[in-house]
């Protein structure tokens, strides 16, 4: 019993820190686009959707990203992808 509850508490730390990482890489990719670097912020972005992490907000960086490099097919295809996650968001 006494290691089940180890084991447990041992996953529960590891989640906790691999969201924190997740949440420096998306603050790190943010950061990115605002100076423009969109190319690089789109590494970062998938690099948290290969994470198994996937959210509307996510694909719609990654649509914003793709818009500002005039890769307009690639900025829609993210844009629907974002829809998605929040169909009632315009």
């Amino acid at each position: 019993m006494k290691n089940k509850l180890l084991f447990i508490l041992l996953l529960s730390l590891t989640n906790l820190f691999s969201f924190n990482d997740v949440d420096s890489i998306f603050n790190q990719s943010n950061n990115l686009y605002n100076s423009n670097s969109f190319e690089q912020a789109i590494d970062g972005y998938k690099s948290v959707l290969n994470k198994d992490i996937n959210n509307g907000i996510l694909y719609y960086n990654i649509g914003n990203c793709y818009y500002r490099l005039n890769n307009l097919g690639y900025a829609r295809l993210f844009y629907e992808k974002a829809k998605l996650y929040n169909p009632t968001d315009r």
